[in-house]
């Protein structure tokens, strides 16, 4: 029997619920422009703090979203709720000028429990893609100048339902099935006398599929440190696209058609490897991730790069005083990242590296906490006349624990 039932919570996620539904984008980046856009790493706020690592970590009182096969670590009282708010600041730099934009959202709203005795589950909602750019341009026709605008919003959400069991000791076998959806907007202006004012092409598309993750890990301990090794994989994921194009001009006239073509698109998203590894011993946690991710297969439309193979290296550190007498010791972690992206960009490969800090502090009277996290990146490359972004991050979350499931006693 379930001995009481958190209703305040349940309130809380269906009031967030919708908005994340119907979220835009998160990451402003002139990168953005290729397919479904900048790819999310997948973590929750707690792993961004370890700079995006945690495949081989245990779901305890945090719930990993890295793995579907940490989620044999919960106890089995423990209902955990995840709700994580992600902001960004980016600075834009070219030979040409400077810019900058804010940006933020709900990163993701997760909850995992036992679901059977020999098994164990989670669900939520999370953001896979964004896609967020505003580029001015200009070319000319017969010697006449023609400026062009290039803007794009949306991306790509994820609802998800992960299950894992632990068939052996020190193993654990996990499975992620998703349903991807999104809407992506994308717009063509061009102002010129030439032309006799300005057109307007908007490119609206709907995509939608379904996918699974399986992910396995084996903890075992050797003289009191325990280590950890994970492992995930994702097939490549061709969406399902319908699509809509909105042709206005100045003068008034505009023309309508909409579009229905699963085949020809530039919606996938690659075949997708990750793993990782973990040494705990005293309250000190170390983890470091590895993401290979094949782009080199996917075929895009857009002729302004060539796509590659990326690789994304990450590790981070974390320390809680186990030898405290505080119920709940605060939390603290470092953490940093490299990526060799997937886009080169006149024959330069564009890198993605920054560094993380974050501290999780307890709330009073309860075994959940509040986590704050900060993170500096740059994108870019020092060649050619390229976008290079700085940017800086503040990561929040709530990781709640309830007991949901003790059981009632009766003198």
């Amino acid at each position: 029997m379930v001995q009481r039932i958190q209703i305040r919570y349940i309130f809380i996620l269906l009031l967030i619920l919708p908005l994340q539904l119907f979220s835009q984008s998160t990451y402003p980046s002139a990168y953005s422009t290729f397919g479904i856009g900048t790819i999310s790493n997948g973590d929750a706020v707690k792993n961004k703090a370890l700079g995006g690592s945690g495949v081989a970590l245990k779901t305890n009182n945090f719930i990993n979203t890295l793995n579907p096969a940490s989620l044999t670590g919960i106890d089995s009282l423990n209902m955990l709720i995840d709700l994580g708010l992600t902001t960004s600041y980016i600075d834009y730099k070219t030979n040409e000028g400077d810019g900058n934009a804010f940006s933020g959202n709900l990163n993701n709203i997760s909850l995992a429990f036992r679901s059977f005795p020999f098994s164990y589950t989670s669900l939520g909602i999370s953001q896979v893609s964004s896609v967020s750019y505003n580029i001015d341009a200009s070319a000319y026709v017969d010697d006449y100048e023609i400026d062009k605008d290039y803007e794009g919003d949306g991306g790509v959400n994820e609802i998800y339902l992960s299950n894992a069991v632990s068939p052996f000791k020190n193993l654990s076998l996990g499975l992620k099935v998703s349903y991807l959806f999104g809407y992506i907007q994308t717009s063509e202006t061009y102002y010129s006398s030439y032309i006799g004012g300005s057109v307007v092409i908007d490119y609206d598309d709907y995509v939608k599929q379904f996918t699974v993750e399986p992910g396995i890990q084996y903890n075992f301990k050797i003289k009191g440190s325990e280590f950890g090794i994970g492992a995930t994989y994702r097939p490549e994921v061709d969406f399902v696209t319908t699509s809509e194009v909105n042709t206005y001009a100045s003068s008034g006239a505009s023309i309508s058609e909409e579009l229905d073509d699963e085949d020809e698109n530039d919606y996938k998203m690659p075949e997708t490897i990750r793993g990782g590894l973990s040494w705990s011993n005293k309250g000190l946690t170390l983890a470091g991730d590895y993401r290979y991710m094949q782009w080199s297969s996917v075929v895009y439309s857009a002729t302004a790069a060539e796509l590659k193979d990326s690789h994304r290296f990450s590790g981070g550190a974390q320390y809680q005083n186990i030898n405290t007498t505080k119920a709940n010791p605060i939390l603290y972690q470092v953490g940093g990242y490299y990526e060799d992206s997937y886009i080169r960009v006149e024959g330069n490969v564009i890198i993605d590296y920054g560094v993380n800090a974050g501290v999780s502090i307890p709330m009073r009277n309860s075994r959940s906490y509040f986590n704050v996290g900060l993170n500096y990146g740059r994108r870019g490359t020092r060649g050619g006349d390229i976008i290079t972004e700085n940017y800086f991050g503040m990561n929040l979350s709530l990781s709640m624990v309830e007991f949901w499931f003790m059981k009632s006693k009766f003198d």
